[in-house]
């Protein structure tokens, strides 16, 4: 998944295709700070999976 600002979709589709050239079986998640705010109150198992389960490779931390 990706953490991403507000965009529009002309610039997700960029970006997804330039990653696809990478690895073809990519399938990327885009979330907003607003959108991983709903997940943690919607659906905290997978907010959870999400804190839990990921590993930074760039850029900031998401507060718990």
């Amino acid at each position: 998944w990706i953490k991403i600002k507000k965009t529009n979709e002309t610039e997700l589709s960029k970006l997804t295709n330039e990653l696809k050239r990478k690895n073809e079986k990519i399938k990327p998640l885009y979330l907003t700070k607003e959108k991983i705010e709903n997940l943690k109150k919607e659906d905290k198992i997978f907010y959870c999976s999400l804190i839990f389960g990921s590993i930074i490779l760039y850029g900031e931390e998401i507060e718990v």
